[in-house]
C-alpha cells in the first residue's frame, strides 16, 4: 500500500495545539515570540485550523543532557491521550525532541490517538500511521541529537581547557565585569566590579561575624540593592512599553529589582570564586578539587574560612534530629562514605553490642566501623599532615603576595597567548609557532607555581596558628573540624572481609586529598 493510500483523510475540524520550545532564557521577545508569529503566519494559509491550547518550555532543554523536566511538555501528551487536539504544531521537530528515545513514545501517542503532526519548516503534515512519515520524522530527531551531543562535547573540550588555565566560565559572578578581546570576543580578563564587588566584601564578612542570613538579605533588598539575577546578563528586564506586574518591583518600567534570598547571600559568601579560585565543574564539589583562577580575589581567606565553618555548622544542625543552635556531635557523618556504593556514613547505636556507636554506610549496609576507632584514626593522621614541612610551606606563600602576583601574570600570560593566536590567524606567519610554544610553556610554569601556592581556606587557619595546629584544632568546633577534613580529603571506608575482627585503617580506610598541592 503506498503511503497516499495509507494516509487517512483529514478530520473535519482540525485543532491545533503549538508547542513552543526554547533551550535558554529567552528576555522579552526572543525565540518564543518568533515560533508564535510564525504559527500566527501559518494559520493564514489554513483557514480550516481552530486555535487549540499552546504549551510552552521556555529555558527547557529537549536533548539527553537535560536537567529539568519539561512541565508543558507532560501537558501536550495529556492533551494528546483526552483527545484535546488532533494536530501538533511545531516550528521544527527538534522543538519538540532532540532524542530519540523520547519521541519513540510520542510518535505512538500520536499514531494511536490520530494527532497530525504540522512541522512548520517542512511546510506540510506529517501522519504517524504512515510509516515513511514517521520514519522521516524519527531520522530528524536523530540529526537533533547528534548535533546536541556534538556541542556537548565542544563545550566539555572547552570547559576542561579553560579549567587548566585557570580562565573564568559560564556566567558572570556577581561582584565581577569581565573585559573581552574586541578582535576574537573572547575573555580577557576577569575584574572586580567597582559598584557590586564591595556588595560580596560585606555579605561576606556580615556572614563570618555571625549576622542572620534573613537579616543581610532584608537589609541589602531595602537598600535597593541589585541581586544577582538583576544584574545578570539573560535577566528579563521590562521594556518602556511593558506593564510590571510583580511584588517583587519597588518600581515601574526599568532595571528589575528583586528581592534578596538567604540562599543568594549564602551562596555568595561561600564560593570559591571570591577567593581568586574555581572548580572544573561547579556542581560536583565533592569531587572537584579547587583550582587556581585567573582573577583578583574579594575576600580574603581568614573570612572564607569562618564562612565555610559557620556553613558546614548550619548544614551539620539541619539534620531531623537536630535541635537549632546545638553544634555538630559527629565528627564525619556525612563526609566519610562508603568505600562499595559511595554513600555517605550516619552513625547508628547498637544496644545489643553494649551501646556501641557506629559509622553505617546509608546505602544497603556494607560498611560499619565503631565511631571512636574511625575519628581517632583520622584525626592522628589529619595532625601528622599538618605538621609536614611541605604543607607548612605552602601555607607560608600562601600568605605571601605571591599568589596575587602569579594570578596577574597568568592573566597577562592568556591574553599574549590570545593576540598571538589571533596574529597568526590573521597573517600565517611562522614566526608565531615559536612564540606560542614560549607563552604555553610559561603558561605551565607559572600555572604549576600557582597550584602549589593555593591553600585551602581552613588548612590555613590549622597551620597558621602561633601555637600549632594541635592547639588550634583544640580550640575549633565540631563543625569548624569537619569544614577543615572535608575541604582537605574524600575519605572512604572499605568493608572488614570475612573473619577480621582487628580494625586495621590502611586496609579498610582510604584517604584521597582533593587537590594537588600537598598531596
Amino acid at each position: 500500500m503506498t503511503a497516499a493510500r495509507a494516509r487517512r483523510a483529514l478530520p473535519e475540524k482540525l485543532i491545533v495545539g503549538r508547542y513552543l520550545r526554547k533551550s535558554t532564557k529567552s528576555g522579552i521577545g526572543g525565540s518564543i515570540t518568533q515560533q508564535r508569529e510564525v504559527h500566527v503566519d501559518d494559520q493564514l494559509d489554513q483557514p480550516s485550523w481552530i486555535d487549540g491550547p499552546e504549551f510552552v518550555d521556555n529555558n527547557r532543554s529537549a536533548s539527553l543532557y537535560a536537567t529539568r523536566a519539561r512541565e508543558d511538555y507532560a501537558r501536550l501528551v495529556e492533551a494528546i491521550v483526552t483527545g484535546a487536539i488532533n494536530v501538533l504544531w511545531v516550528w521544527e521537530i527538534s522543538r519538540s525532541n532532540r532524542d530519540i528515545e523520547e519521541f519513540g513514545p510520542l510518535r505512538a501517542l500520536c499514531r494511536k490517538h490520530g494527532v497530525l503532526i504540522y512541522v512548520s519548516r517542512e511546510g506540510r503534515m506529517f501522519d504517524m500511521r504512515v510509516p515513511a512519515d514517521g520514519t522521516y520524522l524519527a531520522r530528524e530527531v536523530v540529526k537533533g541529537e547528534e548535533e546536541s551531543n556534538l556541542i556537548a562535547e565542544r563545550v566539555l573540550r572547552m570547559t576542561k581547557r579553560m579549567a587548566r588555565r585557570g580562565l573564568p566560565t559560564g556566567t558572570l559572578p556577581y561582584g565581577y565585569a569581565r573585559h573581552y578581546d574586541p578582535k576574537t570576543g573572547r575573555c580577557a580578563r576577569q575584574l572586580a566590579h567597582p559598584e557590586y564587588a564591595p556588595i560580596v566584601v560585606e555579605i561576606a564578612h556580615r556572614y563570618s561575624i555571625g549576622d542572620s542570613t534573613k537579616a543581610i538579605a532584608a537589609d541589602l533588598t531595602k537598600r535597593g540593592v541589585f541581586t544577582p539575577d538583576d544584574v545578570h546578563h539573560n535577566a528579563v528586564r521590562p521594556g518602556p512599553d511593558d506593564e510590571v506586574h510583580d511584588e517583587e518591583c519597588t518600581h515601574g518600567p526599568g532595571p528589575r529589582r528583586s528581592r534578596w534570598t538567604i540562599k543568594a547571600v549564602r551562596a555568595i559568601a561561600t564560593s570559591p570564586t571570591y577567593i581568586g579560585q574555581r572548580r572544573y565543574r561547579g556542581k560536583h564539589e565533592d569531587l572537584d578539587p579547587l583550582l587556581p583562577g585567573s582573577w583578583p580575589a574579594l575576600i580574603d581567606i581568614d573570612t572564607y574560612a569562618a564562612c565555610l565553618a559557620r556553613r558546614q555548622a548550619a548544614s551539620d544542625l539541619a539534620a531531623p534530629h537536630r535541635r537549632p543552635g546545638r553544634d555538630p556531635i559527629h565528627l564525619l557523618t556525612g563526609i566519610a562514605r562508603c568505600g562499595v556504593c559511595g554513600a555517605g556514613m550516619r552513625v547508628k547505636t547498637y544496644a545489643q553490642r553494649g551501646a556501641a556507636t557506629r559509622y553505617h554506610c546509608k546505602g544497603p549496609g556494607h560498611v560499619q566501623v565503631l565511631e571512636d576507632v574511625l575519628d581517632e584514626y583520622i584525626v592522628d593522621v589529619f595532625m601528622e599532615y599538618l605538621l609536614r614541612d611541605d604543607v607548612a610551606e605552602a601555607v607560608a606563600l600562601d600568605t605571601s603576595a605571591e599568589a596575587v602576583s602569579l594570578r596577574a601574570q597568568l592573566a597577562a600570560l592568556h591574553t599574549e597567548y590570545d593576540e598571538w593566536e589571533a596574529f597568526s590567524a590573521d597573517n600565517g606567519a611562522a614566526v608565531t609557532g615559536k612564540n606560542l610554544k614560549r607563552v604555553r610553556e610559561a603558561i605551565k610554569a607559572t600555572q604549576d607555581r600557582l597550584t602549589q601556592v593555593a591553600v585551602p581556606p581552613m588548612l590555613r587557619v590549622l597551620v597558621s596558628d602561633p601555637d600549632g595546629p594541635e592547639a588550634a584544632w583544640a580550640n575549633m568546633t565540631t563543625g569548624q573540624r569537619r569544614a577543615a577534613i572535608d575541604e582537605q580529603w574524600i575519605i572512604e571506608v572499605h568493608p572488614a572481609g570475612k573473619g577480621t575482627r582487628t580494625f586495621d585503617p590502611t586496609r579498610r580506610v582510604t584517604v584521597t586529598p582533593r587537590t594537588r598541592r600537598t598531596a
